[in-house]
């Protein structure tokens, strides 16, 4: 694992560059699973594979889905986030958000990439690929808390989840332009897939490296922002104590 002393910059505001990376992660698991629901539009004209039964080598593949097709393919997504919301959630009172994140991002951004393959190859596959989507985006609400709990002083908890809680819109308002840019480029609808897997690639590897679940173990955070952070929290907030004694409820 790299050191994280370079970043010397930022050792008084370490956790504004956690936010900043967790809230392009939840944008890109966000992005990844929206992108269909504009390239539907460029899936239905040709791809440019030659047909060659074709006697003048016109392209004719095309993705023209019935309107049942469609919605098969964007409840997919909800009955993933459905399912996974609570073994994600479970997970995350576990192992904190650092590795479980990680692993939801990793399932976005390699679901994403295969879709092209899996729309040309065959419905269930897409079908599945989609599930696999909303699995990870079920994490995305897990991660919010958790990055605000862990990470954000009590006076700055409202920035950090009004920052966090924007990526619904910010990565619609980037996704549907760019996808319908990159469906008029060469390399077609593919490459929206492609582009936004790469993404997610990169901000989910500096996430791993970056990011730890207790600022006072990390070595890019200074005894003074440290001090800031657990300021007026109790020490099981600190210390991540998750027993909730349900007996003594009862």
């Amino acid at each position: 694992m790299m050191k994280m002393q370079s970043l010397v910059c930022c050792r008084n505001g370490f956790r504004h560059l956690l936010l900043v990376l967790g809230f392009f992660c939840l944008t890109s698991v966000n992005s990844n699973y929206i992108i269909i629901n504009f390239t539907f539009i460029c899936m239905a004209k040709p791809l440019g594979e030659v047909d060659v039964s074709s006697a003048d080598n016109t392209t004719l593949t095309t993705l023209d889905y019935t309107p049942t097709e469609k919605s098969a393919i964007i409840w997919a997504v909800a009955i993933g986030t459905i399912v996974g919301t609570f073994p994600v959630n479970y997970f995350y009172t576990k192992y904190g958000a650092r590795w479980p994140f990680f692993v939801a991002g990793m399932m976005s951004t390699v679901s994403t990439a295969l879709m092209p393959i899996a729309a040309l190859f065959d419905l269930k596959v897409l079908l599945f690929l989609r599930l696999v989507q909303g699995l990870a985006y079920a994490a995305n609400f897990g991660a919010i808390g958790t990055l605000c709990v862990r990470w954000a002083p009590l006076t700055e908890v409202s920035i950090f989840i009004s920052v966090l809680t924007s990526f619904t819109p910010v990565s619609a308002v980037v996704t549907n332009p760019l996808s319908g840019w990159l469906c008029n480029t060469s390399g077609g609808w593919p490459s929206a897939f492609y582009s936004h897997a790469a993404f997610g690639l990169v901000v989910f590897l500096l996430w791993i490296v970056c990011y730890q679940d207790d600022p006072q173990y990390h070595p890019s955070v200074s005894e003074k922002e440290l001090a800031k952070i657990q300021k007026n929290k109790t020490r099981a907030h600190i210390e991540r104590d998750s027993f909730v004694p349900y007996k003594v409820w009862l």
